[in-house]
C-alpha cells in the first residue's frame, strides 16, 4: 500500500500553481503596496487585518476574530513575570526596574487581542492551515516580522479563491507571538478532536520578504519539507532548506500539538538584526524575495490540496526510503546555520526605557487629509460554528 501511494504520489502532475495565470496574477510591486503603513499598536493590527479579509472574502460570516483562551493566556503569563523576574535579578537590577518591568509585561498581556481566523471552503472538510502572526515587539514596525507574512496570507487567499479546492483553507493570523507564543497555543488548546483529524496540513509564514524562502527543519514534522522541497521545485522557486536550534515559534506550538506543519522563513542570518527594532521597516523588504515567498506558498498550497492525509502518517515519513528504491533520489539534508538566539521577554522589557526613538511613520505633505480606511465589520459569534472551525 505504501509503494502504491508512493507511486501516485510520484506521478501528480506540475501543479496549479505552476500553470494557472490565475495563480500568480499579483506583482512584487502589488505585494509592496499592500506592506504600506502597518500600524505599530497591536490592538490596532488586528482590525486592520480583519478588514484585508473582509474586503477579500465573499462571505461575511468567513472572516471573525477569536478570542484567546483564558487558561492559556494566564499561564503564559506567569512563565512570563517568571522570566522577567529571573533575567533581572541575576543582571542584578534595582528592585524598581524589576518593578517596572513586570508592570510592562502584564500591560503587553492585558493588550492581547484575538486570533484573526478566515475560512476559504473546499469540496471537503479536510483542513489546510496558512498561519502567520500578526504581532510585534515595541519600537518596532514589525514590517519584517511579521505584518509582511500576514499579508501573504491574504494574497494566497485570493489566489486560492478562484479555483476549484478538494480542502477547506484555514488562514490564521495569531495573537501574542512575541509574547509567549499565546496565539497558537490557545489555537490548538481550542481544537476538538475531531477537528484536529481533520488537518491534513499546517504551514506557518515568518519574517517574509527579507531573504530568500527557507523551510526550517527542527521547526517542522518529519517527512513534510520533501513535501514543501517538491512543490518549490516543480514551480522553479528556489528553496533552501536549514536547520538552527529554538523551540519557541508558532510551528513548534502547533507540532507539539500533533498538527503536522512546515516552518516557511524569510530572512537570513545575516539580516537577524532587522529584527526586533527601528530597522524592521518598509525599506528592508526586498520586492523579489516577498513575491517568491508569494508563489512558493500558491505552489505548496496547491499540492497539499492533493493529499487528502494528515502529512504526518508513516507514508510520508517513510517517503525517503520509498523514494531511494524507487528512483534513488537522496534524502534532502538540511543546512545548519548559526541563529541568534535573542532573550526571553525580560530582555526586552528591560530596555523600554532606552533612548532609542521609535519608529516614525512616513511623511506627508502639509494639509493632506488622513486616508479614510472603513472600519471592520464586527465578525459575529462562533458559538455554534457549522464549518467545524474553533468556537
Amino acid at each position: 500500500m505504501l509503494d502504491t501511494l508512493f507511486m501516485l504520489f510520484l506521478s501528480v502532475p506540475p501543479q496549479e500553481a505552476a500553470k494557472n495565470p490565475r495563480l500568480l496574477t499579483v506583482t512584487a510591486a502589488e505585494l509592496m503596496e499592500s506592506l504600506a503603513d502597518p500600524p505599530v499598536d497591536n490592538l490596532q493590527r488586528e482590525p486592520r487585518l480583519v478588514a484585508a479579509f473582509q474586503a477579500a472574502f465573499a462571505a461575511e460570516d468567513a472572516v471573525r476574530s477569536v478570542p484567546l483562551d483564558r487558561a492559556v493566556v494566564d499561564k503564559r503569563r506567569a512563565a512570563a513575570r517568571d522570566a522577567v523576574r529571573a533575567e533581572l535579578v541575576a543582571a542584578k537590577a534595582e528592585a524598581p526596574a524589576i518593578e517596572a518591568a513586570l508592570a510592562e509585561t502584564d500591560a503587553r498581556f492585558d493588550r492581547l487581542g484575538g486570533n484573526v481566523f478566515a475560512i476559504l471552503p473546499g469540496k471537503t472538510k479536510r483542513v489546510i492551515v496558512f498561519a502567520a502572526h500578526y504581532d510585534s515587539v515595541p519600537r518596532s514596525r514589525g514590517v519584517i516580522d511579521n505584518w509582511a507574512s500576514c499579508m501573504l496570507l491574504v494574497q494566497l487567499h485570493r489566489a486560492l479563491e478562484p479555483v476549484e479546492r478538494e480542502h477547506t483553507f484555514w488562514f490564521l493570523g495569531f495573537a501574542g507571538h512575541e509574547d509567549g507564543g499565546v496565539g497558537s497555543a490557545s489555537f490548538v488548546a481550542s481544537l476538538r478532536a475531531k477537528q484536529a483529524v481533520k488537518i491534513d496540513a499546517c504551514v506557518t509564514i515568518d519574517c517574509a520578504g527579507a531573504s530568500a524562502p527557507m523551510a526550517w527543519s527542527s521547526g517542522s514534522s518529519a517527512g513534510i519539507l520533501e513535501v514543501v522541497a517538491d512543490a518549490a521545485s516543480r514551480a522553479e522557486i528556489p528553496l533552501r532548506i536549514v536547520d538552527f536550534e529554538g523551540g519557541g515559534a508558532d510551528s513548534c506550538t502547533l507540532r507539539d500539538g500533533s498538527l503536522p506543519v512546515a516552518a516557511l522563513l524569510g530572512v537570513d542570518v545575516d539580516k537577524a538584526s532587522l529584527l526586533h527594532g527601528p530597522g524592521d521597516q518598509l525599506a528592508a523588504i526586498v520586492p523579489e524575495h516577498l513575491l517568491a515567498m508569494h508563489r512558493l506558498t500558491v505552489a505548496l498550497a496547491t499540492e497539499l490540496d492533493t493529499h487528502l492525509e494528515p502529512l504526518h502518517l508513516a507514508y510520508v515519513q517513510d517517503k525517503l526510503q520509498l523514494a531511494d528504491a524507487a528512483s534513488g533520489r537522496k534524502p534532502r539534508v538540511p543546512q545548519p546555520i548559526s541563529w541568534p538566539v535573542s532573550g526571553p521577554i525580560a530582555t526586552r522589557a528591560a530596555t523600554l526605557a532606552a533612548p532609542t526613538p521609535a519608529p516614525q511613520p512616513p511623511k506627508t505633505p502639509p494639509n493632506t487629509p488622513p486616508p479614510k480606511t472603513p472600519p471592520p465589520k464586527t465578525p459575529p459569534p462562533n458559538d455554534k460554528p457549522k464549518d467545524g472551525s474553533p468556537p
